[in-house]
């Protein structure tokens, strides 16, 4: 071969686009539930971890690709019961973990981890994305339930001149 020649081939470790039927084999492959689900026209591939159901959202398309994308979102859902959940925990869970994001959104807390595949990544590094986002589910609901025991007992007794502080109910995140 000549060094202006490419080679084109792809490795078969190397994925750079999915299906939602691809990517269901990919976690079935890894010891994941995979399922692909349609939901109007959308399809997409629904998991579990931990007990924690999420899904994978396929996102963009090449035009070269139409039917297979090059990005995919993780998606966790957590009904929030009530309508003051405390900001400060996302900002603090988005502070404190680099990867997998943390937001409100209408009644959800949504945990979200994005993965490019575009480019081509190897099999090794998607299974590192899961891993690592099965690891952040997991660190999830024990964040959640330090964090409403910690705003529910107070690190010092109040006198007993002081009135209470109002703390939050753990049932306002509920799985």
């Amino acid at each position: 071969m000549t060094a202006a020649a490419k080679d084109t081939s792809v490795p078969n470790d190397i994925i750079e686009s999915v299906t939602p039927h691809a990517l269901a084999a990919l976690l079935q492959g890894m010891g994941y539930r995979g399922e692909v689900v349609t939901i109007g026209e959308v399809e997409l591939v629904r998991s579990a971890t931990s007990g924690l159901p999420f899904e994978l959202r396929l996102g963009n398309r090449l035009a070269s690709k139409p039917n297979s994308a090059v990005d995919i979102v993780l998606l966790a859902a957590l009904k929030v019961e009530g309508d003051d959940f405390p900001l400060d925990l996302l900002n603090r869970w988005n502070i404190e973990k680099r990867f997998g994001r943390l937001f409100l959104n209408q009644g959800f807390l949504l945990a979200s981890l994005d993965v490019v595949i575009g480019g081509g990544i190897r099999i090794a590094n998607f299974r590192a994305h899961i891993e690592l986002w099965d690891q952040l589910l997991q660190d999830l609901v024990p964040f959640l339930r330090g964090s409403f025991a910690e705003r529910a007992s107070p690190a010092t007794p109040p006198a007993a001149h002081d009135k209470p502080s109002e703390s939050i109910n753990s049932s306002q995140a509920s799985a």
